[in-house]
Protein backbone atom coordinates (compact mmCIF):
# COMPACT_ATOMS: atom_id res chain seq x y z
CA UNK A 1 0.00 0.00 0.00
CA UNK A 2 0.88 3.52 -0.99
CA UNK A 3 1.65 5.92 1.91
CA UNK A 4 0.49 9.52 0.71
CA UNK A 5 2.83 12.03 1.17
CA UNK A 6 1.59 14.85 4.06
CA UNK A 7 2.03 17.52 1.66
CA UNK A 8 -0.44 15.51 -0.78
CA UNK A 9 -2.95 14.93 2.19
CA UNK A 10 -2.69 18.79 2.94
CA UNK A 11 -3.59 19.15 -0.77
CA UNK A 12 -5.75 16.97 -0.99
CA UNK A 13 -8.03 18.49 1.81
CA UNK A 14 -8.03 22.32 1.11
CA UNK A 15 -9.04 20.79 -2.64
CA UNK A 16 -12.19 18.99 -0.27
CA UNK A 17 -12.54 21.98 1.48
CA UNK A 18 -12.89 24.11 -1.97
CA UNK A 19 -15.07 21.27 -3.16
CA UNK A 20 -17.53 21.59 -0.87
CA UNK A 21 -17.59 25.54 -0.82
CA UNK A 22 -18.26 25.45 -4.38
CA UNK A 23 -21.09 22.79 -3.81
CA UNK A 24 -22.30 25.03 -0.54
CA UNK A 25 -22.39 28.23 -3.35
CA UNK A 26 -24.02 26.61 -6.02
CA UNK A 27 -26.76 25.56 -3.81
CA UNK A 28 -27.17 29.04 -2.22
CA UNK A 29 -27.04 30.52 -5.42
CA UNK A 30 -29.97 28.59 -6.54
CA UNK A 31 -32.27 29.02 -3.67
CA UNK A 32 -31.57 32.70 -4.56
CA UNK A 33 -32.03 31.99 -8.33
CA UNK A 34 -35.49 30.44 -7.17
CA UNK A 35 -36.22 32.94 -4.40
CA UNK A 36 -35.80 35.55 -7.29
CA UNK A 37 -38.24 33.72 -9.58
CA UNK A 38 -40.62 33.51 -7.09
CA UNK A 39 -40.35 37.09 -6.51
CA UNK A 40 -40.62 38.08 -10.20
CA UNK A 41 -43.36 36.03 -10.45
CA UNK A 42 -45.38 37.07 -7.57
CA UNK A 43 -44.44 41.16 -8.33
CA UNK A 44 -45.80 40.30 -11.96
CA UNK A 45 -49.40 38.69 -10.86
CA UNK A 46 -49.45 42.18 -8.40
CA UNK A 47 -48.97 44.30 -11.36
CA UNK A 48 -51.52 42.43 -13.75
CA UNK A 49 -53.71 42.36 -10.53
CA UNK A 50 -53.26 46.36 -9.93
CA UNK A 51 -53.78 46.90 -13.81
CA UNK A 52 -56.65 45.08 -14.05
CA UNK A 53 -58.10 47.11 -10.81
CA UNK A 54 -56.87 50.32 -12.52
CA UNK A 55 -59.20 49.51 -15.95
CA UNK A 56 -61.74 48.72 -13.64
CA UNK A 57 -61.48 51.55 -11.74
CA UNK A 58 -61.33 53.50 -14.98
CA UNK A 59 -64.59 51.81 -16.61
CA UNK A 60 -66.26 52.33 -13.06
CA UNK A 61 -65.51 56.09 -12.89
CA UNK A 62 -65.61 57.22 -16.59
CA UNK A 63 -69.41 57.12 -16.93
CA UNK A 64 -70.34 59.21 -14.04
CA UNK A 65 -67.48 61.86 -15.14
CA UNK A 66 -68.71 62.06 -18.83
CA UNK A 67 -71.84 62.66 -17.26
CA UNK A 68 -71.38 65.39 -14.94
CA UNK A 69 -69.11 66.99 -17.32
CA UNK A 70 -71.60 67.09 -19.77
CA UNK A 71 -74.18 68.45 -17.77
CA UNK A 72 -71.33 71.59 -15.99
CA UNK A 73 -70.33 71.79 -19.64
CA UNK A 74 -74.46 72.61 -20.41
CA UNK A 75 -74.87 74.41 -17.26
CA UNK A 76 -77.83 71.91 -16.30
CA UNK A 77 -76.62 70.09 -13.18
CA UNK A 78 -79.78 71.89 -11.26
CA UNK A 79 -81.90 69.10 -13.70
CA UNK A 80 -79.20 66.30 -13.39
CA UNK A 81 -81.26 64.40 -11.09
CA UNK A 82 -84.61 64.56 -12.98
CA UNK A 83 -83.28 62.52 -15.84
CA UNK A 84 -84.48 58.79 -15.61
CA UNK A 85 -81.09 58.15 -17.40
CA UNK A 86 -79.08 59.86 -15.12
CA UNK A 87 -80.89 57.79 -12.16
CA UNK A 88 -79.93 54.93 -13.82
CA UNK A 89 -75.99 55.71 -14.16
CA UNK A 90 -76.11 56.65 -11.16
CA UNK A 91 -77.75 53.75 -9.30
CA UNK A 92 -74.87 52.03 -11.12
CA UNK A 93 -72.02 54.30 -10.32
CA UNK A 94 -73.02 54.38 -6.49
CA UNK A 95 -73.14 50.42 -6.73
CA UNK A 96 -69.79 50.14 -8.17
CA UNK A 97 -67.77 53.13 -6.35
CA UNK A 98 -68.73 51.45 -3.20
CA UNK A 99 -66.97 48.55 -4.77
CA UNK A 100 -64.21 49.77 -6.16
CA UNK A 101 -63.83 53.15 -5.06
CA UNK A 102 -61.57 54.86 -2.79
CA UNK A 103 -62.35 55.78 1.25
CA UNK A 104 -61.34 58.82 0.14
CA UNK A 105 -63.78 58.87 -3.48
CA UNK A 106 -66.72 57.49 -1.49
CA UNK A 107 -66.68 59.83 0.76
CA UNK A 108 -66.38 62.71 -2.06
CA UNK A 109 -68.99 61.19 -3.82
CA UNK A 110 -71.06 60.81 -0.68
CA UNK A 111 -70.75 64.72 -0.51
CA UNK A 112 -71.57 65.77 -3.91
CA UNK A 113 -74.10 63.35 -4.14
CA UNK A 114 -76.26 64.75 -0.61
CA UNK A 115 -75.45 68.28 -2.00
CA UNK A 116 -77.29 67.81 -5.23
CA UNK A 117 -80.48 66.96 -2.86
CA UNK A 118 -79.96 70.22 -0.65
CA UNK A 119 -78.58 72.70 -3.62
CA UNK A 120 -75.40 74.65 -2.77
CA UNK A 121 -74.50 78.10 -4.41
CA UNK A 122 -73.19 76.67 -8.23
CA UNK A 123 -69.88 77.42 -6.73
CA UNK A 124 -69.82 75.37 -3.45
CA UNK A 125 -71.79 72.96 -6.05
CA UNK A 126 -68.66 73.14 -8.12
CA UNK A 127 -65.96 72.69 -5.41
CA UNK A 128 -67.81 69.63 -4.34
CA UNK A 129 -67.62 68.46 -7.97
CA UNK A 130 -63.64 69.54 -8.11
CA UNK A 131 -63.17 67.51 -4.32
CA UNK A 132 -64.66 64.35 -6.30
CA UNK A 133 -62.84 64.29 -9.26
CA UNK A 134 -59.33 64.93 -7.45
CA UNK A 135 -60.30 61.91 -5.44
CA UNK A 136 -61.28 59.83 -8.37
CA UNK A 137 -57.63 61.04 -9.82
CA UNK A 138 -56.15 59.89 -6.71
CA UNK A 139 -58.14 56.39 -6.65
CA UNK A 140 -57.07 55.85 -10.17
CA UNK A 141 -53.14 56.33 -9.77
CA UNK A 142 -52.29 59.43 -8.54
CA UNK A 143 -52.37 58.48 -5.20
CA UNK A 144 -49.76 61.74 -4.27
CA UNK A 145 -50.95 63.92 -6.51
CA UNK A 146 -50.54 67.94 -5.77
CA UNK A 147 -53.09 69.31 -8.27
CA UNK A 148 -55.22 71.89 -6.00
CA UNK A 149 -59.14 72.34 -6.94
CA UNK A 150 -58.11 75.84 -8.45
CA UNK A 151 -56.15 74.00 -11.05
CA UNK A 152 -58.54 71.48 -11.75
CA UNK A 153 -61.48 74.12 -12.50
CA UNK A 154 -59.58 76.94 -13.88
CA UNK A 155 -58.90 75.14 -16.93
CA UNK A 156 -62.93 75.68 -17.85
CA UNK A 157 -63.36 78.75 -15.91
CA UNK A 158 -62.51 81.96 -17.67
CA UNK A 159 -63.01 84.37 -15.17
CA UNK A 160 -62.41 81.57 -12.01
CA UNK A 161 -60.25 84.39 -10.42
CA UNK A 162 -62.33 87.33 -10.78
CA UNK A 163 -65.36 88.90 -8.44
CA UNK A 164 -64.08 86.31 -5.19
CA UNK A 165 -65.18 83.33 -7.50
CA UNK A 166 -61.75 81.77 -6.56
CA UNK A 167 -62.23 81.46 -3.07
CA UNK A 168 -64.28 78.65 -3.79
CA UNK A 169 -61.77 76.62 -5.05
CA UNK A 170 -58.30 78.05 -3.02
CA UNK A 171 -59.95 77.85 0.54
CA UNK A 172 -59.88 74.68 2.33
CA UNK A 173 -63.41 73.25 1.76
CA UNK A 174 -64.95 74.17 5.46
CA UNK A 175 -64.30 77.94 4.94
CA UNK A 176 -65.98 77.70 1.44
CA UNK A 177 -69.24 76.25 3.29
CA UNK A 178 -69.15 79.22 5.87
CA UNK A 179 -68.06 82.04 2.93
CA UNK A 180 -70.72 81.33 0.72
CA UNK A 181 -73.03 80.69 3.97
CA UNK A 182 -74.10 76.52 3.44
CA UNK A 183 -74.93 74.15 6.03
CA UNK A 184 -73.48 70.73 4.54
CA UNK A 185 -76.35 68.05 5.50
CA UNK A 186 -73.92 65.53 6.96
CA UNK A 187 -72.52 67.78 9.08
CA UNK A 188 -75.00 69.65 10.50
CA UNK A 189 -75.80 68.53 14.22
CA UNK A 190 -79.69 68.03 15.66
CA UNK A 191 -80.19 70.24 18.20
CA UNK A 192 -81.15 68.23 22.10
CA UNK A 193 -85.33 68.52 22.60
Amino acid sequence: MATVQPDTQTTLIIAGIAAFATIIAAIIAAVSAISARRSDSQASRIRDLENRLAEKKYETYKPMLDMLQESIDKGTTGQLLNNEDVKSKMSKFITWISIFGSDDAVKAFHNFRQASFSPPTALVFLRLYVEFILAARRDMGYADTKVTPAQIIGMRIDDLYKDGNADAVTLPIDKVYEKFDWAPPWSVKKSKS
